[in-house]
């Protein structure tokens, strides 16, 4: 009965150790395999964004938003609410394709779109982890700056002017993708 508890054991053992080596085989191709997966995730999610951000359409939006910004440095909200009106009043003219081609010209219409681009790149930071590394090497703090400085004026601006106010858990999310943005420029 020795030897056959021996011999038992002796195979227990082995496959015990057989095992073991198995399994680091399965975590490392687990390691693989994650790895895989975020850098398909970082295509999926980040490079439609990227593209979007250096279309030319974005470009116009951002620089639209910066030189209004600059033209009213002490009432950004108050020019904001005001040349809303106006592209208001002259939209009600006119129609189909003039509309929209007056329409998508608007300052309302650049504010909406780079508004929600950032938006979006919150979701991205709520994440946390990787994509808030991978959306950092993008998108700098001179990126960012246009959040606090042109976006969440408006945002106020526009809820003053419809009655209903900005959402604070969207302002704050918006500010806190900037304020722990690193400092370094992109």
């Amino acid at each position: 009965m020795d030897i056959l508890t021996l011999t038992v054991s002796i195979l227990s053992m082995l496959g015990t150790a057989a095992a073991a080596i198995y399994a680091n085989r399965a975590v490392e191709r687990a390691r693989a395999a994650s790895k895989i997966a975020e850098a398909a995730l970082r295509f999926q999610v980040l490079m439609p964004a990227l593209l979007e951000y250096r279309s030319a359409e974005m470009l116009v939006a951002i620089r639209a938003l910066w030189d209004f910004a600059r033209d009213h440095p002490n009432g950004i909200a108050e020019a904001y609410q005001a040349q809303r009106a106006t592209d208001h009043q002259h939209l009600a003219n006119l129609r189909g394709n003039e509309h929209l081609d007056y329409l998508r010209g608007t300052l309302d219409f650049h504010r909406r779109q780079v508004s929600q681009f950032y938006g979006f790149l919150t979701s991205v930071y709520d994440e946390g982890g990787m994509q808030r590394k991978w959306l950092y090497t993008h998108w700098g703090r001179a990126d960012l700056q246009i959040i606090p400085d042109v976006i969440v004026p408006m945002e106020k601006a526009l809820g003053a002017a419809l009655g209903t106010p900005a959402s604070p858990t969207t302002l704050d999310r918006l500010l806190r993708l900037y304020n722990d943005s690193p400092n370094g420029s992109s």
